[in-house]
């Protein structure tokens, strides 16, 4: 297979398991949705009811994504997603029971969408985060790109499918359907042996762990960036998931069969979208893809609100599946390029918690607007904010990086003192730094550089300040001063120490020789490990 193709990482077995996995329990859950939100249109007729299906199955990920992805981290991957799995298929069961016996209500309907949420809240940073962990590094981007496929195949199946279920024997029909899904995912989940993370560090607690997860992310400049973007264009566009069954029903007074042919177009544009996406990032460069993606998204979005014709909606539900997949994918593959291993579990679900609260709260909005504006006017006004949302962001440029500079590389520091017997206590390390007065600016740019570096992996707290100026040689007429520094950083304990010499990489190692290069000559840092007494004692 040649090298660029974007099929590359397909030659892994573990890959393609976990991508048939995606697929299947994708298109079980898309049915799901097309089935709960068309049975709770026959349930009740208030449009709010309707939009609260994609916030009842978006809330778990908004309340659960921090835990989740912290046990993706912490925990066997393939155990995690196989539990999450068994638990979905119990509620799938219930869900199913309860409507081919006709014991459904439009509050027990969302409170099994919620349960399924959750499950689906544990699974998905878990899922996500192996994608990283079976083909390397370089080819990470491209099996992010494949793993949009897949999801968006299920968008272009999975409603179409459950449509024609619907018109033929009911919504219990598409649970059912559902339950088969969660049963031969679970088959593929337990036929593959994911490889062992082993490690000599002690492992963390899921508390602090969700704590080291935040802590790296609010310290990652290149996250805040990914996260605003994906939350300001996500809470704009949901506007169209949660109000196209009304769109279905009653401005086009289409069938179940109808609804779901929407759907479709909306994953055969995504799958349109993800095989074109290299061609128009060559020719329009990232940033202006992205741009050009959301316009075309939000025009989309006031096409289908108030063009009545058929083919027209269909076009536009096209483009705008390219469009979803061009933006989604080239945030969620940053992301997926942009955080270290050790974290990247934790950095997909404050991604997810980020994408899927704008989900909700955006449902519930644009549901709000559909109630008292209508529809079409709730849809325009989503398409004209996504557009403007382009605007607001124009002060976090997205930049994407190839994870080159996220290598794993030894602390020697650390290494050295890993042996010896552990301390109780907080940690404290103290570096004093000598750098020329007249480079005192660049040196202290690239020590709050390396600060943030610190913060990321573990410490939690971090200073640096300039302790005075020193006339340490006179030649002529001419001073030579030069400025010492001092850079404190302290951790919580010896386990978080030695672990912050475990998650060093490539990025950190650079960070630090560009410090080291603005030192006096030959002159090298004095540092001084201390250990604090636990407090109160």
């Amino acid at each position: 297979m040649n090298d660029s193709s974007p099929w590359r990482p397909w030659r892994h077995q573990a890959f393609r398991a976990i991508w048939t996995a995606g697929l299947v329990s994708n298109i079980g859950n898309l049915m799901q949705n097309v089935g709960a939100a068309w049975m709770m249109t026959s349930l009740t007729d208030q449009i709010l009811m309707v939009a609260l299906i994609q916030t009842a199955s978006s809330v778990p990920s908004l309340l659960l994504a921090l835990p989740a992805g912290a046990a993706a981290d912490l925990l066997d991957r393939r155990r995690l997603m196989l539990s999450a799995q068994m638990v979905m298929l119990v509620v799938a069961m219930a869900l199913s029971v309860t409507t081919l016996t006709g014991n459904m209500s439009p509050w027990l309907l969302l409170g099994l969408t919620f349960a399924l949420g959750c499950g689906n809240a544990f699974s998905m940073p878990a899922q996500q985060a192996t994608t990283s962990d079976v083909v390397p590094q370089d080819e990470v981007p491209r099996a992010v790109v494949l793993s949009g496929i897949s999801f968006n195949s299920a968008r272009a199946v999975g409603p179409l499918v459950a449509g024609l279920l619907i018109a033929w024997a009911g919504s219990g029909a598409v649970f059912v359907a559902n339950v088969v899904s969660f049963s031969v995912v679970i088959g593929l989940l337990w036929r593959w042996k994911n490889p062992r993370r082993d490690s000599a560090m002690p492992r963390e607690r899921l508390l602090s762990g969700v704590a080291a997860g935040l802590r790296y992310v609010r310290h990652a400049p290149a996250m805040h960036s990914l996260i605003l973007r994906s939350t300001v264009f996500v809470c704009c566009s949901s506007a169209l998931w949660a109000l196209l069954p009304i769109v279905a029903r009653i401005q086009l007074g289409l069938g179940a069969a109808g609804y779901g042919l929407m759907l479709g177009c909306l994953g055969a544009g995504s799958v349109l979208g993800a095989a074109f996406m290299p061609v128009l990032r060559a020719r329009l460069g990232l940033a202006n893809m992205v741009a050009v993606a959301t316009f075309v998204f939000g025009l989309a979005c006031m096409i289908v609100g108030h063009v009545p014709v058929l083919p027209l909606v269909f076009l536009a539900l096209v483009l705008a599946g390219m469009a979803w997949i061009a933006i989604n994918a080239t945030i969620s593959g940053a992301v997926h390029t942009s955080v270290a291993h050790w974290v990247r579990g934790r950095a997909l679900a404050i991604h997810l918690l980020a994408f899927q609260g704008a989900m909700a709260c955006g449902a519930i909005f644009w549901g709000a607007v559909a109630t008292y504006a209508g529809t079409s006017t709730a849809l325009a006004l989503s398409g004209v904010g996504a557009i403007l949302g382009l605007v607001m962001i124009r002060r976090w440029p997205l930049v994407v990086c190839d994870g080159s500079n996220l290598v794993l590389t030894p602390d020697d520091a650390n290494a050295s003192t890993a042996a010896q017997v552990p301390v109780h206590g907080r940690i404290v390390m103290r570096i004093c730094y000598r750098a020329e007065a007249s480079h005192i600016d660049e040196f202290m740019k690239a020590l709050n550089a390396l600060g943030l570096y610190r913060r990321r992996n573990g410490a939690t707290r971090w200073r640096a300040r300039v302790l005075g100026v020193g006339r340490l040689h006179r030649a002529g007429s001419m001073k030579d001063s030069r400025v010492a520094i001092v850079e404190i950083y302290a951790f919580a304990s010896w386990d978080d120490w030695l672990r912050f010499g475990e998650r060093r990489v490539l990025a950190d190692q650079r960070l630090e020789a560009a410090v080291q290069g603005l030192l006096c000559g030959d002159e090298q840092p004095k540092a001084r490990l201390r250990v604090l007494a636990p407090r109160g004692k």
